[in-house]
């Protein structure tokens, strides 16, 4: 307490000092950084950016002879081989803020830190780099630059290739901060040469350290989104480095994800060269089908309890990679990306390991979006791979493979859904009955919506859904009152979308359900509360859930007393909520 009561009186003596006689108090603390306890060092340096350099008023107000001599001061510092790194690095922070808007100044500056650079010192080196990173981020000046472009080559150059890891990482991300700041194409084109240096040391960072390979592989995906033209002849290298990396389940997860942005950006912003790359074919499909089979290492209660896919919040690699797939669909285009990857798809799904089948029909899936103009004429083909794994005895199989029909559905209706409807209705109703696994009736529950969403137009020719809808419905009302009871708002989403989606395909089909969903709908509101964003959206779907199951009965002569009474049941509920209450809303869509 003591110590804390000393620590409190002394900045407020150096804040009055600093506001009260700014000169003499930025001198001293100048003066102070020529002193040989380390610790009184720091404290002079978070004290000048503290009480000078964040307060601009103040700062206006220092002289450019105290400037200069704290410059001096500085740059002394920095050479200190025998200083801590973080007192080093402070240093240089200060001294790139104090130019950073002093444009008379600014080659002073770079020649200043540019004559530290003819150094043996490992850690003086480390802190070079570290200015240019910190120039890039405060106060980069491209015309400037230009000036010291041949320095700057030479430097970049011995230092990506020292002998000390922490001096060719440190030269990595700075490399990296300053080709991200060039703007000019033709400028940066200088500094290809050092590419090749760069990918080495990444190298190198990882098998080093992982955060130090984080930290590379985060600078060198800047560079790329920046300057994608400089890694046409890199790429062969790179996508072989980045699944060396990623399969490697012996490094972080963070590693590992790193490497899967790093061809995120590759394929996106390199998108011409990387259709030509044999190693993205050749390599990086099939290893990703590697990746996404990991699904094998999370135990099945715990997927099976992960009903929302809490594990993609985790940073799992496997999620990440499939993620990965379903943007290089977006990158690549699907043809290009089905037609390559088919081989590897066939290869999983043909052998006996679940977790492999698992990455072979989420791969299907995630590549459907915008496959039909391609592969229209192989539905069939697509449907027979797929749908067998419906019945498949792992539920994470099972899942996948509903997942993988869902997706399919948007994309190939109507056509998926009049040809394929009994094996794909079935396996909901199926999934839907099973109560082992939440998560696999929640899938099933959703794809319903998958299924009808574009049927509306054909149901009432070729009734496609409603031979099923009655016993759909008996599993729905069995689910709807399971995730009452349990407080499972996510599957009761999900059941309410159900039940609203099937109302709406087979029309006045559904009035023979009216007395068993409408109590339920209203009981529901009852209980659930509007305090929250999550119940609010509850209410709102189960009030558009209504509207369906309304419209049932709209030939019926029960329907005008029907109205009436849900129509007073709403007003009676509108009266109770507040004016601003965006639950109005719903109600007017209703009564619309």
């Amino acid at each position: 307490t003591n110590d804390n009561a000393v620590r409190k009186e002394a900045e407020a003596q150096l804040e009055n000092a600093s506001r009260n006689s700014p000169n003499e108090a930025f001198q001293a603390l100048s003066n102070a950084l020529q002193l040989e306890e380390f610790q009184l060092i720091q404290l002079a340096l978070v004290s000048i950016k503290k009480y000078h350099l964040n307060k601009s008023e103040d700062f206006d107000k220092i002289n450019s002879e105290h400037m200069t001599n704290l410059a001096r001061n500085l740059v002394t510092l920095i050479q200190n081989a025998k200083a801590p790194l973080e007192i080093l690095k402070r240093g240089t922070e200060i001294l790139v803020l104090m130019y950073s808007n002093d444009p008379d100044t600014y080659n002073d500056l770079l020649q200043a830190v540019f004559n530290l650079s003819d150094t043996k010192d490992t850690q003086t080196k480390v802190i070079f780099m570290y200015f240019i990173e910190l120039l890039c981020d405060y106060c980069f000046q491209e015309d400037h630059i230009q000036h010291f472009e041949q320095d700057l080559i030479k430097v970049f150059n011995q230092y990506i290739e020292d002998s000390e890891i922490k001096v060719r990482v440190g030269s990595c991300v700075a490399i990296s901060s300053f080709l991200t700041c060039i703007e000019n194409k033709k400028q940066a084109k200088k500094y290809a040469g050092i590419l090749p240096k760069l990918i080495s040391t990444l190298i190198d960072a990882v098998k080093a350290d992982e955060n130090a390979g984080i930290t590379t592989m985060q600078s060198l995906d800047e560079v790329i989104q920046q300057h994608p033209e400089l890694f046409k002849n890199e790429l062969e290298d790179l996508f072989n480095i980045m699944v060396q990396i990623y399969k490697n389940q012996d490094f972080q997860d963070g590693l590992r994800n790193s490497a899967l942005t790093i061809v995120e950006s590759l394929a996106r912003d390199c998108d011409v060269y990387t259709r030509k790359s044999p190693n993205f074919k050749k390599m990086v499909m099939p290893s990703l089908l590697e990746v996404v089979s990991e699904i094998d290492k999370i135990e099945l209660k715990e997927w099976a309890e992960d009903i929302d896919n809490q594990t993609a919040q985790r940073n799992d690699t496997s999620v990440a990679a499939e993620d990965l797939i379903a943007k290089l669909c977006g990158s690549l285009k699907p043809k290009f990306m089905l037609t390559n990857f088919f081989p590897y798809i066939k290869q999983c799904m043909e052998t006996n390991q679940w977790n492999a089948q698992y990455a072979g029909i989420m791969t299907v899936g995630l590549l459907a979006e915008g496959s039909s103009k391609f592969y229209k004429g192989e539905l069939e083909g697509i449907a027979q791979m797929i749908l067998p794994f419906l019945e498949h005895n792992d539920p994470r199989v099972q899942h996948a493979a509903m997942t993988s029909v869902a997706l399919l559905c948007n994309e190939f209706a109507p056509d998926l859904q009049m040809k394929f409807n009994k094996p794909i209705l079935n396996a909901i109703i199926k999934m839907m009955s099973d109560d082992r696994y939440l998560k696999v009736q929640k899938i099933a529950c959703q794809t319903i919506v998958n299924f009808g969403h574009s049927i509306v137009d054909e149901e009432s020719e070729h009734k496609i859904l409603t031979p099923y809808a009655d016993d759909m419905l008996d599993c729905l009302v069995k689910l709807f009152s399971k995730s009452i009871d349990q407080g499972l708002t996510t599957l009761l989403e999900d059941v309410l979308n159900g039940v609203s989606m099937i109302s709406s395909v087979i029309d006045d089909g559904f009035a023979k359900h009216y007395d068993t969903f409408m109590p339920g709908l209203k009981k529901l509101l009852e209980e659930i509360s509007n305090e929250d964003e999550v119940k609010s959206h509850l209410r709102f779907l189960a009030i558009e859930t209504m509207g369906f199951v309304i419209s049932s009965i709209r030939n019926q002569e029960r329907s005008i007393d029907e109205n009436d009474k849900i129509m007073e049941y709403f007003i009676g509920i509108q009266n109770r909520i507040e004016e601003d209450d965006p639950e109005h809303s719903a109600i007017y869509d209703f009564y619309c």
